[in-house]
């Protein structure tokens, strides 16, 4: 009986640290709205999708900057893009690719079931580093993205 009481302790005790990892923090809200801050300053219209991702365009191309609810201190980052496979980009095509773009960039293509990723990861403590590496990330991706275009179209 007492086992039984203590596993019931520990069950709701999980379900509360759970759901309690489902909200922001104080410090990553203050993150995900000085970054969200710094692209409007540099021309960009930011929108914070359904999920609490920011949402934006460059030159008709869809990204993404997820600021995760799990890590505090510091913070993980996630830039990225993503993209359903096509006839061109095939999930057969798109892992072929990956034996060749994931060696040594710092962008990272992802493969899942329907869909495809192009990310950079962070951690950081506040929105300065993002701001000083955000043109050179957003580089990262873009050439990342023309060299899988060029290997799945040999």
């Amino acid at each position: 009986m007492k086992r039984l009481g203590l596993l019931s302790l520990l069950c709701l005790l999980w379900a509360a640290v759970s759901s309690a990892q489902e909200e922001f923090t104080a410090g990553q809200l203050k993150l995900r709205s000085d970054i969200e801050t710094f692209l409007k300053e540099e021309g960009y219209v930011p929108e914070i999708d359904s999920d609490g991702d920011i949402k934006f365009k460059k030159e008709g191309k869809v990204y993404y900057i997820e600021v995760s609810k799990v890590d505090t201190a510091p913070m993980y980052v996630r830039t990225y893009k993503f993209y359903t496979y096509s006839e061109s980009f095939t999930k057969e095509k798109i892992v072929k690719a990956l034996e060749k773009t994931n060696l040594k960039k710092g962008v990272k293509v992802l493969c899942f079931d329907s869909s495809y990723y192009y990310q950079s990861e962070q951690y950081l403590n506040n929105a300065e580093t993002f701001k000083f590496t955000f043109y050179k990330l957003l580089s990262q991706l873009d050439a990342v993205q023309e060299q899988v275009a060029e290997i799945c179209s040999e």
